[in-house]
């Protein structure tokens, strides 16, 4: 009898034993699938170059994915990536949390302004394995290798665009391109070919700079520290003597040597 009574309780014991092992392994698969990373940006899955709002850093993979996951869970287009992968970044051995990728500067730089609110120290970079480091903080502050830069921002109302398309115009395209080519080659640390109206600046920025540069036609601004001026459309030539003079070079008109 007493030994009827020991089996049962040995019974009982390795059922309890096996019971609690497979409740275990029930949780720790729970747990691996739980802390299953999230994919990460490399160059086959959105290949540089490419822009990207920085939101945070993190010494390890599972961190940043869990933000990464709280982000998307929010509605927000987000991803992570290893810093030193990619050359313009910081170099810092981190994961970096970002909102985006995307193709453009323009379309970083309205994500920014839609987030920055929620995430002030965020700012837009980008992402490439080779040139200069450009980054954005704000409407008008753009950086290269960490340096603000001057801007050149193209000037034309949406209306003006649409009366001289009608009226089958071409001549600004063509000195826009231009005055890029120059830009390109001769002043490259001056930012050039944004669109007042057609980047990220918001309506407030939009009017605040019309009011005080008196705005109208078809131009450029130049916008140097807090310095600001405006050369409306004219040739190329004309217009690269101007940009010069206000940012303090000599305009050499054989730049392309002697064209």
């Amino acid at each position: 009898m007493k030994n009827l009574f020991f089996l049962s309780l040995l019974g009982i014991a390795l059922f309890s034993c096996t019971t609690n092992t497979e409740n275990q392994q029930e949780i720790q698969d729970s747990v691996k699938v739980t802390q299953e990373l999230l994919p990460m940006t490399t160059d086959s899955t959105f290949p540089a170059p490419f822009w990207m709002i920085s939101v945070g850093a993190y010494a390890t993979a599972d961190i940043a994915s869990a933000e990464v996951a709280k982000l998307i869970a929010d509605g927000k287009q987000a991803s992570y990536l290893w810093i030193p992968d990619y050359r313009t970044l910081s170099g810092k051995k981190l994961y970096s949390v970002f909102l985006g990728p995307y193709y453009t500067e323009f379309e970083a730089g309205r994500n920014l302004k839609k987030y920055k609110d929620e995430f002030p120290g965020a700012y837009a970079v980008k992402a490439n394995h080779e040139g200069y480091r450009y980054s954005l903080y704000s409407s008008f502050d753009i950086r290269k290798d960490d340096k603000k830069m001057g801007m050149v921002i193209l000037y034309a109302t949406p209306a003006d665009m649409e009366a001289y398309a009608n009226e089958g115009g071409e001549d600004w395209g063509w000195f826009v391109n231009d005055v890029g080519e120059f830009m390109a080659s001769e002043m490259s640390d001056v930012y050039y070919g944004v669109t007042l109206y057609d980047s990220w600046f918001s309506k407030e920025e939009i009017a605040a700079i019309e009011k005080e540069l008196d705005l109208s036609g078809f131009g450029y601004i130049m916008i140097n520290g807090n310095e600001k001026s405006f050369v409306s459309h004219d040739v190329p030539e004309s217009i690269m003597a101007a940009i010069c003079e206000f940012y303090g070079k000599e305009y050499n008109p054989e730049w392309r040597g002697g064209e």
